[in-house]
């Protein structure tokens, strides 16, 4: 079950990022003609992109202006966060 949701600020792309009940992130990138058509095709580029970050519900996901970070909050106590631009990755920043 979804637990949180965000959007990517782009102005380009749709990108949903959502945070469940049990820890799991998904991004999901939807291109223009599937919006406009509401077809939902089975290409790479409409992928589903899932990762195991927090051992608890994600309470909180937010990107930064840019689109450049997203932070991910968890009732696990722990903060982390995606470096978009550079890494690709999620650090942990913060954990009780």
């Amino acid at each position: 079950r979804i637990f949180s949701i965000t959007c990517h600020p782009s102005r380009d792309h749709v990108i949903v990022c959502a945070g469940d009940k049990i820890g799991y992130v998904g991004m999901w990138k939807q291109d223009e003609s599937n919006l406009s058509t509401n077809n939902i095709t089975s290409n790479d580029d409409n992928a589903v992109s899932l990762f195991k970050l927090h051992n608890r519900p994600v309470s909180n996901l937010q990107w930064n202006n840019d689109g450049s970070q997203m932070t991910s909050i968890s009732y696990d106590g722990s903060v982390r966060r995606l470096d978009a631009n550079h890494t690709g990755t999620f650090q942990e920043v913060f954990a009780t």
